[in-house]
């Protein structure tokens, strides 16, 4: 039924995969969106989790696909 994920994912898949495959909204701006505002609100570069975000609410309007291969992301580069 879903894809399969490394075990390092799994708390990742537990809270926006079900979701995501229901096409239901995540719960991505209270985990990863809170961490952008609060560091924009100091003037601290969060790159990778506004990528994150940015990610998953374009697989929420089904603009990208929901597949491990986003994870070779050139924004992940180095991680």
């Amino acid at each position: 039924m879903g894809m399969e994920i490394p075990s390092r994912e799994v708390s990742v898949e537990i809270k926006l995969f079900p979701s995501l495959e229901r096409g239901r909204p995540t719960e991505i701006d209270y985990l990863n969106g809170y961490i952008c505002d609060r560091a924009a609100e100091h003037d601290i570069p969060v790159p990778l989790n506004q990528a994150v975000v940015a990610m998953i609410k374009e697989i929420e309007a089904v603009k990208r696909p929901m597949s491990i291969a986003n994870m070779d992301d050139p924004v992940f580069a180095g991680f």
